[in-house]
Order: C-alpha cells, then sequence, then structure tokens
C-alpha cells in the first residue's frame, strides 16, 4: 500500500496488517478492501479472508492507522466483495458472496450473492437479500434519491444490473 500526503507528489510504503497472529494467513491474508467513510466520522475497512467470514477493520484518524481487525460475522469465501454508505443516511450496504467455503477451495462457491445493510456504523447486519442465486461476480453499488443498484457478473450471462427500492433496503433491521 502506497500512501501520499502531498496531492500524490511523493509516495511512501504504509504499515500493511493482516490475520492476528495465530490465524491462518494464506493464500490470500487480507485481500480487496473496501474502504468506507461512516457518518460518525471513522472509516471502516471491509476485506475478504480465507478465514470464512468477511473482516473488518477501523480507524479513527481518516485511515492512517487501523484498529485491531476482527470478523464481520458476515459468513463468506475468499471472494470479491463491495462496501459503500447510502449518502445523507448512517447505512453502510455490504454485497457478496453468502456462502461458507469450499473445504477444498477458499475462493468458492461464489454463490448466492447478497447484500446486508447495518443501520450502527457495521456493529449489526440485516439478514442477508440474495440477489442471485447463480454465480455472482460484485462489481458495483450506486444510488439515488429513491433506489439503491447493483451491477455484477452473473454466471456466465454477463453484467446486470439490479434495482432496489431505497425504502426497501433501508428498512431491513438487524438479524435477531
Amino acid at each position: 500500500t502506497l500512501v501520499s500526503e502531498d496531492d500524490g507528489v511523493t509516495w511512501r510504503c504504509y504499515e500493511l496488517f493482516g490475520p492476528p497472529q495465530g490465524y491462518k494467513d494464506r493464500p490470500s491474508g487480507f485481500a480487496e478492501p473496501k474502504p468506507v467513510l461512516l457518518s460518525d466520522g471513522r472509516m471502516w475497512l471491509v476485506f475478504r479472508t480465507c478465514l470464512g467470514h468477511l473482516w473488518q477493520a477501523f480507524s479513527e484518524d481518516g485511515g492512517r492507522t487501523w484498529g485491531e481487525p476482527s470478523s464481520t460475522g458476515l459468513v463468506s469465501p475468499l471472494g470479491p466483495l463491495h462496501a459503500q454508505r447510502v449518502p445523507n443516511n448512517d447505512a453502510v450496504v455490504v454485497v457478496w458472496n453468502y456462502s461458507k467455503p469450499s473445504k477444498d477451495n477458499p475462493f468458492g462457491p461464489r454463490a448466492p450473492m447478497a447484500f446486508a445493510v447495518s443501520h450502527d456504523h457495521c456493529k449489526t447486519w440485516s439478514r442477508p437479500v440474495v440477489i442471485t442465486e447463480k454465480f455472482g461476480y460484485m462489481y458495483n453499488i450506486f444510488f439515488s434519491d429513491k433506489e439503491m443498484f447493483i451491477t455484477h457478473l452473473e454466471g456466465t450471462g454477463g453484467v446486470k444490473l439490479v434495482i432496489y427500492d431505497l425504502k426497501d433496503v433501508l428498512a431491513l433491521q438487524p438479524k435477531k
């Protein structure tokens, strides 16, 4: 990871972190992190791991340092994900492959693909909402005033666009 503190004129290597000591860090350690600026000013970093869940870390200083990584509790193979805060809202949406990793292949299965919502700065999550039962590869999340748009690769059928009513998304509450 490289960091610039002068608008890209110079760059320096940044300290990396990985799974806590004693946890498996292969084949990929912590990978493909997605940073999200929370409404309380902190940053949340979510990333894929080979540990069977998405993992997370929080920063209180704009991402210069990070707290101890921990599991989000969201079951996941070592698969792609995306996360974003809903504009002008506390809610955060994460999209990922909602499945337990295969014993033979930590990268799969890549189905189903789902999203979940947090209303409390990523402490708890709604029940997962399945986007597709087919193989899914996450691309992006977009929001309008009334809708949430998710683009993803679905099976061998190419890129798909799925649209959800934002009121329905925001109505999702933590699982009990």
